[in-house]
């Protein structure tokens, strides 16, 4: 973090007609390291969100700031000075610790809105049982909503959450949902096993990030389902469109999935020129199934076997490394049909 006085004036100069290119970029790059120890701390769903979208934690880090320092109209940078706007007392009465306190508070919020942004994009599923979660919480005296150094945790109410003892086993968790939930369980049914399992016990914590719960019930899910079926999805329907309007919906798919192959996994994750191929190939092959009213087939693995660089690969190497790449991407060009079909584009 810069010196409190630094901070004061770097955003004085932000804040001019013509900002100086020198004190922005000072102010951009400290603004970038308060994001990234933050993100550091929250090591379970940063993770998660780095996982499915291939970004590095730089990257994240720059994602996360950029809406701090867009500038819509007139090159000004609108939300800083909506923040000034709102200290108490002004810019330049404020302490220069509380200066410091409250743009490190206004820069989190921003960081928090993005990954939140970010985690339900890459995994729309999660983001599912995430609001539900939340939802049943906030209508129960069971958990509270807590957030630690892990993100946002599950907490228990109840009883003491033994907080000075190790972490709950997330394994332990997991193998515990399995055993007593059973198909269909609404999500109220299964935050009452989780309390029941931590709360029975004395040597660890009664507590749970939330995004290790996330990842169990989608687990939970998984196992119930049938095996090898791709996850489910708002369903599609292109009746009423003329044949010129399917071409333009699908000329705006096909280049929003090319554009996030090439910048995404070519351009910051530096993948290989030939899986970058067989990447546009494959969604290709799923976009043209859609398009032309083929019937889809039962596993995107399926269309990886009509791919050059898959057919001596394993279905192991598919699962391992390609499956989470691959249905961000499905859920991304759905999405955009979807928003084409209701006017969003």
């Amino acid at each position: 973090m810069a010196p409190h006085s630094e901070l004061r004036e770097l955003l004085r100069m932000a804040l001019r007609d013509s900002p100086p290119v020198r004190e922005v970029g000072r102010l951009v790059e400290i603004t970038r390291l308060i994001v990234e120890a933050y993100l550091r701390k929250r090591r379970a769903s940063v993770s998660e969100v780095c996982t499915r979208t291939g970004l590095g934690l730089p990257d994240l880090s720059w994602d996360c700031i950029g809406d701090i320092f867009s500038m819509i109209t007139q090159n000004r940078f609108h939300r800083l000075e909506r923040f000034v706007e709102k200290l108490s007392p002004g810019l330049d009465e404020i302490p220069d610790r509380n200066l410091s306190i409250a743009y490190r508070a206004f820069v989190l919020r921003v960081a928090d809105v993005h990954l939140a942004r970010s985690f339900a994009q890459a995994d729309p599923f999660g983001a599912h049982i995430s609001r539900n979660i939340k939802d049943c919480v906030r209508g129960t005296k069971i958990f509270c909503l807590r957030r630690d150094y892990r993100g946002i945790a599950l907490v228990s109410n109840v009883i003491d959450p033994l907080d000075h003892l190790p972490a709950f086993p997330r394994d332990w968790l997991e193998r515990t949902l399995h055993s007593r939930c059973r198909p269909n369980d609404s999500t109220m049914v299964i935050l009452n096993h989780v309390a029941a399992a931590l709360n029975e016990q004395n040597d660890y914590r009664r507590s749970i990030p939330l995004i290790d719960l996330i990842q169990i019930v989608k687990s939970l899910q998984r196992h119930t389902a049938h095996a090898g079926t791709p996850p489910e999805e708002p369903s599609i329907s292109f009746d009423h469109m003329t044949e010129d309007d399917l071409a333009t919906l699908r000329l705006i798919v096909s280049e929003a999935i090319k554009e996030k192959i090439i910048s995404l996994y070519y351009g910051k994750r530096g993948m290989e020129p030939e899986h970058v191929r067989s990447l546009l190939i494959m969604m290709g092959l799923i976009i043209d199934d859609w398009f032309e009213f083929r019937e889809e087939r039962s596993t995107f693995y399926e269309y990886a076997g009509r791919t050059t660089w898959y057919k001596t690969r394993t279905k192991e190497e598919y699962e391992e490394f390609w499956r989470e790449k691959v249905e961000y991407l499905a859920k991304i060009a759905r999405k955009t049909i979807l928003e084409y079909l209701e006017g969003e584009l």
